[in-house]
């Protein structure tokens, strides 16, 4: 698994686990990410901002 650089403090183990997940997914070359990609992010970045409140 690749590291996840930057403030983890405050994240969940599983969220980091799921951002490692997300890092290691081929995307297509003729793209900048794909949907599916994005929604995976965003659903993992809402669950992060929801956890530090």
């Amino acid at each position: 698994m690749q590291k996840i650089y930057g403030n983890v403090q405050g994240i969940k183990a599983s969220q980091i686990k799921q951002l490692q997940q997300l890092y290691e997914q081929n995307q297509p070359a003729d793209r900048l990410i794909t949907p599916e990609f994005a929604q995976g992010l965003a659903t993992i970045s809402q669950q992060i901002c929801k956890g530090l409140r």
